[in-house]
């Protein structure tokens, strides 16, 4: 049976959504002055620190205000259905996107892919149950609390699912799963030695400063990760145009690769 996910990873949880409440009212109450100055973006928790980069440097060399709301893309998506005033979304789930096109809220041709990740497996710095890096999924079995994002929505947790059936050990590993929100309540519990490992995005590893990588996914094995972006069909502003192409731009997939992230 799954267990409950740790204080840390709710507490990123409510962070998370504070924001996101916070930026979608403020849009709200705003919305005529967005029309041409701003654009409210949607964005996979993953996503985070290269879009802060991007976004500080649209305002400061365009005058072009982007408003951030992080979070599972999961949670992002019934946001949107329920109506918040987002101009663009970046999923870490291209699932998401697809059914929001089958719902009318985005338009198929206002959808592209725009980034890649990797999955790795971390543990605390100073983890004495693993002392060296694991060859293979089947270093997870009976290593005890693994935390990664809940399968049951969280894109994270199902790409994890994914590569863990297809190594072969899900039915042994999926007992210890601690699901958390995203990504970064799942190392914030590695941090906080609330468990023994996590499996995460490679880029959310890499900023992790309590923790190590044991064992990197190899492409070959892992699940395609690509996250899509789309500018949604109540969009109308000439802010939301400007926007996607500034996320689109060469200079901000340089800002993202430079957090780790690959360019498709």
């Amino acid at each position: 049976m799954n267990r409950a996910v740790p204080a840390a990873s709710r507490r990123s949880f409510l962070a998370s959504l504070a924001a996101a409440l916070g930026a979608v009212g403020a849009a709200s109450a705003g919305c005529r002055a967005r029309s041409t100055t701003r654009a409210l973006i949607f964005a996979a928790a993953s996503t985070e620190p290269p879009l802060r980069e991007i976004a500080e440097r649209s305002r400061r060399e365009s005058g072009l205000e982007l408003e951030l709301a992080f979070g599972a893309s999961s949670d992002l998506a019934r946001q949107i259905r329920a109506g918040a005033p987002a101009d663009l979304f970046l999923s870490a789930d291209p699932g998401q996107l697809d059914a929001l096109v089958r719902e009318g809220l985005c338009a198929a041709d206002a959808v592209r892919p725009l980034l890649g990740n990797a999955l790795v497996v971390i543990v605390p710095e100073r983890s004495t149950r693993v002392t060296r890096d694991l060859r293979d999924a089947r270093g997870l079995v009976g290593l005890g609390r693994v935390a990664t994002g809940d399968p049951r929505g969280v894109p994270l947790g199902v790409y994890a699912k994914s590569w863990l059936a297809s190594a072969g050990v899900l039915a042994q590993v999926e007992p210890s799963l601690v699901p958390c929100v995203d990504a970064r309540a799942a190392v914030a519990a590695v941090e906080s030695d609330a468990v023994d490992a996590a499996i995460v995005y490679a880029t959310d590893a890499a900023r992790a400063t309590r923790a190590r990588i044991v064992l990197r996914v190899a492409e070959a094995e892992g699940p395609k990760i690509v996250y899509g972006l789309a500018r949604l069909g109540r969009a109308s502003s000439a802010a939301a145009g400007r926007a996607f192409d500034v996320l689109v731009a060469p200079n901000s997939l340089d800002t993202f690769r430079k957090f780790g992230f690959s360019a498709r």
